[in-house]
């Protein structure tokens, strides 16, 4: 296994059970990006029966503010994406794993499956990280592992010249 970047790389050697690739990280072993969806589903399927007790406190959505539920929901990002779950789906340069966004989306579903809240900032994450991967890749490096784990919080804003929301034009 080779380090790039600090992003942990795949050896030939690093097979997991069943012949699903697994990489390691401070002795944790991180998901293959390389893994079909499938693959991928049935490894998130265990690591959620493996930290049931951790991950009890976020199967219920509780209607509140929407920052409280940010911070409540916090832990949980941090938690998936130092496992490699959330980093599952972006680039390596973006601080992730690599794979597709169908591994991001698998992960997501077999949270909801299990009974957990996927937190309400995956929304704006799935919107903003790939634009800034895109179009701003040396912003993308800081911001996406931050905002994936929940250290930063993100917002979309819109500006719509002459209906009263032109922020450009403020000046």
């Amino acid at each position: 296994m080779s380090d790039t970047g600090g992003a942990p790389q795949l050896g030939n050697n690093d097979l997991g059970q069943d012949g699903i690739h697994l990489m390691m990280t401070h002795d944790r072993p991180l998901p293959d990006p390389e893994a079909t969806l499938s693959q991928t589903a049935e490894q998130f399927r265990v690591w959620l029966a493996e930290h049931a007790a951790e991950l009890e406190p976020f199967r219920h959505e509780v209607a509140e503010e929407l920052d409280l539920s940010y911070a409540r929901f916090r832990p949980l990002q941090a938690l998936l994406w130092d496992h490699g779950w959330h980093r599952l789906g972006w680039p390596i340069a973006a601080g992730g794993l690599g794979g597709t966004a169908l591994h991001r989306y698998v992960v997501a579903e077999q949270l909801a499956t299990a009974g957990y809240v996927n937190p309400a900032i995956h929304g704006s994450i799935e919107i903003i990280a790939p634009m800034l991967i895109r179009f701003a890749p040396e912003r993308a490096a800081e911001h996406v592992p931050a905002g994936v784990r929940g250290d930063e919080v993100w917002c979309q804003l819109f500006s719509e010249p002459g209906a009263g929301s032109d922020f450009a034009g403020l000046g």
